[in-house]
């Protein structure tokens, strides 16, 4: 999906066009609209059928995109995966906690604090071989 990305400009026009559609659908109130997560029904019927095909029912099936951010060519945030931690410390919290995982992938700057939820704090961040930076946080279950 990102290599498609980078070589149909008609693809990517319909990503901006989508992604300025709505102020911010379900991301908090500070998310500015270039950071707009566009789930994967928004775009799934302009990438080609070839990708439908191949990786769409793997993505269903493992349940490891939960959306795309795209700020430019450039500039991608994919949302792989939210969920609630339940293990037995948190379980006895007064609030749990959500973790979210998400890669990076960028040649310019990507705003960090744009899109996230405000107490969501960074846990874990590790470059991979291809220069995308994959990152995990976390933010009480109250959001």
């Amino acid at each position: 999906m990102v290599e498609y990305i980078h070589v149909d400009s008609t693809f990517e026009k319909k990503l901006i066009e989508l992604r300025n559609s709505k102020s911010r659908g379900f991301d908090p109130v500070t998310t500015e609209r270039n950071y707009r997560l566009l789930k994967l029904k928004e775009f799934q019927k302009y990438l080609p059928k070839s990708w439908n095909i191949k990786c769409q029912k793997e993505i269903v099936k493992n349940k490891d995109f939960r959306g795309l951010r795209f700020v430019d060519k450039d500039s991608l945030i994919i949302e792989i995966d939210r969920f609630k931690r339940n293990t037995l410390n948190e379980r006895y919290r007064e609030r749990g906690l959500v973790e979210i995982h998400r890669i990076f992938i960028s040649k310019g700057r990507i705003k960090n604090r744009s899109f996230k939820y405000g107490n969501e704090k960074t846990k874990f961040i590790e470059e991979l071989e291809n220069g995308w930076i994959y990152e995990i946080s976390q933010m009480d279950s109250n959001n």
